[in-house]
């Protein structure tokens, strides 16, 4: 099984922004922001699959990019805040 490396998937994140950028301007949509009039989720249509699926690889990539830069120990050190954080909510 092949690793991709944290230059692999910058260049992921990269290239399938610009996509997804490039659709949103053209079809005159809102770009992601968590401001006040920000879209609740996302306006990419069902119809634009290559879209969708280049949203999804950022995603991806994304994650996969933060778990590499935070090493083993972190990574797994990211959890228990996370779940610390969910304990805190249902209390």
């Amino acid at each position: 099984m092949a690793t991709e490396t944290i230059k692999d998937l910058a260049f992921i994140i990269s290239k399938n922004t610009a996509i997804v950028e490039e659709y949103l301007s053209l079809n005159n949509l809102p770009h992601p922001s968590f401001g006040v009039d920000a879209p609740r989720g996302s306006l990419i249509p069902r119809d634009a699959a290559d879209i969708e699926t280049a949203r999804l690889a950022v995603i991806e990539a994304t994650s996969k990019l933060r778990n590499l830069m935070l090493g083993p120990r972190e990574f797994l050190q990211s959890f228990e805040v996370h779940l610390s954080n969910t304990v805190c909510l249902v209390r």
